[in-house]
């Protein structure tokens, strides 16, 4: 993410910040080093662009813990990482 061109179309605020916690890296929409930007813009890849594909994969019992989980150990037990690469 620090290396290459991206553009975040995280559409969730709590997705974003679970990225930056595991990653380390802060980013922003623009690519600049700040944080994660939540962008609910729809994209079409193209043949050749690869996406890292990054979800939480639990829902909180309690709403009101929305935007207050920034626990390593959850994030990594209730997550996914991979990447998608758009083939001809």
């Amino acid at each position: 993410m620090a290396a290459g061109k991206f553009e975040s179309t995280i559409g969730y605020q709590e997705t974003c910040d679970a990225l930056e916690i595991i990653s380390g890296v802060a980013v922003d929409a623009m690519h600049s080093i700040k944080k994660v930007a939540c962008n609910r813009k729809l994209i079409r890849m193209q043949a050749g662009d690869e996406a890292l594909v990054f979800r939480l994969t639990c829902r909180l019992s309690d709403p009101a813990l929305k935007g207050r989980i920034s626990n390593l150990d959850f994030i990594l037990k209730n997550s996914e990482i991979g990447i998608m690469r758009k083939e001809e």
